[in-house]
């Protein structure tokens, strides 16, 4: 198997013109390989710089391996996510991917038949797998679960039988033909080889797989953005280890530039830690005294506080999971909360929290339908003292973005509203009179009870102090207010 990945691996070693990733708006075709080998490269550095140290130690455990072979599997298992792609219903979905593939491969289609994708790999990998050494014996197999993994990649784990749509003569009936299973068992192969997997595990555990299944789907979701594939599509082609150095490169990029990198606060003394709060109360000073020993002793476990509101309770919840953080090899906090409003509280709480604490930068992230109107958030997520992988480019989240076009604007011969040509990137505000229907124009505004009119675009939003804040917000994906950005209406 060593000599024939080699050979693979070069520029003129196996096919990889059978598609991975295909843009309807600018018919840019991607290798499927290449594919497999980005997410695989993804899932590297995410182990490296996510994942806790308490998670790698279950994955190593569940897998029974040492921790730098679990590292080469899950990169492995990650790349192999989509092997599901390598199928004749999959190649043939759009004319201009099927007349990619070579003629071997279109002569052994047979009947084609839809099978997902994401089925498709958990039934062809489970073969795959089942040849590379992880054994094949039952439901809590180390193959049955990481082919369940690889088809769980989309979030859902599916049921496999292994005696029925899984068997050897259904998968070639309806996944392609010997050409076709070659070709599959040819890029598993070289995957093997690529991340330098030694040998396949003994066992795999469900915490484990869960665990790989979730990295592997957030590893997809960064290689699958557009900005990080069409490029390499536009490339000068190159052979599969050539892509693999390059793809490390480029995984270790992206990951920093979207701050998925953990990071541990320092210990600092709780008055610093919670401005505003001479000394800890009657609560608080018992949680930090005696916490630390039961962790200690009994490891992870759920803590719960119950008392009157304003009692400390938030301040004693974070001292709790600093607790936890530093005993149990873990890092991060996740705040649960019913309603936006708390969670709006709740994230000022957290922010100064955080940056009390003086840390490189503070990825503290608001997360409900409508955290981009809150404008702490908007304001203070990104900036290049908080994010050292600022990009100078516009974005819908770079509250310092500034334009100097101005808006093209339209008049309706019904009503027309005066002065509407002066710049909206330029945060003015112009008058209005009250009436039932919104302005027919290219703009996108939103209206104050008193009757004032502001332009709803982003970079106008981000200076403009807003003392009436909209009830509903209904995203215009027919046209724009600025030329930098989607326009937003009541």
């Amino acid at each position: 198997m060593g000599m024939g990945a080699v050979e693979d691996a070069r520029y003129d070693g196996v096919d990889r013109r059978p598609c991975g990733k295909f843009d309807r708006a600018t018919l840019r075709v991607y290798s499927l390989l290449f594919h497999l080998i980005d997410v695989g490269a993804v899932a590297t550095v995410l182990w490296d710089r996510f994942l806790t140290p308490s998670q790698r130690k279950v994955i190593s455990a569940g897998l029974n391996v040492s921790q730098e072979q679990a590292r080469s599997l899950l990169s492995f298992l990650a790349a192999m996510h989509d092997i599901g792609k390598l199928i004749p219903s999959w190649q043939s979905f759009v004319p201009l991917v099927r007349i990619r593939l070579g003629e071997d491969l279109l002569a052994d289609m047979g009947l084609v038949v839809h099978v997902p994708h994401a089925r498709a790999s958990m039934h062809a990998g489970l073969h795959l797998l089942g040849e590379l050494g992880f054994a094949v014996s039952g439901n809590d197999s180390p193959a049955v679960r990481a082919a369940q993994s690889l088809g769980g990649h989309h979030g859902r784990f599916l049921q496999l039988d292994v005696d029925g749509a899984a068997s050897a003569h259904r998968v070639q009936a309806t996944l392609g033909g010997p050409v076709w299973q070659d070709l599959r068992r040819r890029y598993t192969r070289l995957l093997w080889y690529l991340f330098g997997v030694d040998e396949a595990p003994d066992r795999m555990s469900v915490e484990a797989a869960v665990l790989i299944t979730g990295l592997t789907m957030v590893a997809d979701r960064v290689a699958s953005q557009r900005r990080y594939w069409v490029p390499n599509a536009d490339t000068p082609s190159f052979g599969a280890a050539e892509h693999h150095s390059h793809a490390r490169r480029q995984a270790e990029e992206e990951v920093e530039r979207l701050c998925l990198t953990r990071f541990a606060l320092d210990r600092v003394p709780f008055t610093t830690a919670h401005p505003g709060l001479e000394e800890p109360n009657a609560l608080q000073a018992s949680v930090m005294e005696e916490l630390p020993r039961l962790v200690a002793e009994r490891g992870s476990g759920i803590a719960v506080v119950t008392d009157a509101m304003g009692a400390g309770k938030s301040v004693t919840a974070l001292e709790m999971a600093r607790i936890f953080n530093e005993h149990c090899g873990t890092q991060g906090v996740m705040w649960l909360l019913p309603a936006t409003a708390a969670a709006d509280q709740a994230y000022e709480a957290l922010d100064r929290y955080v940056r009390a604490h003086r840390p490189e930068y503070a990825p503290v992230t608001l997360v409900h339908h409508h955290s981009d109107l809150n404008e702490a958030y908007t304001g203070r997520n990104l900036s290049r003292r908080t994010c050292p992988f600022w990009t100078d480019h516009p974005t819908t989240r770079s509250p310092t973005a500034r334009t100097t076009l101005r808006p093209a604007t339209r008049r309706s011969p019904a009503r027309a509203p005066p002065a509407l040509t002066d710049g909206c990137a330029e945060g003015t505000t112009r008058s209005w009179p009250s009436t039932p229907s919104p302005p027919p124009t290219r703009h996108r505004w939103l209206s104050s009870p008193s009757a004032t009119v502001r332009c709803a675009c982003w970079p106008c939003r981000a200076r403009q102090s807003w003392s009436t804040k909209p009830t509903r917000w209904t995203r215009s994906a027919r046209s724009s207010c600025c030329a930098c950005c989607t326009g937003w209406e009541l």
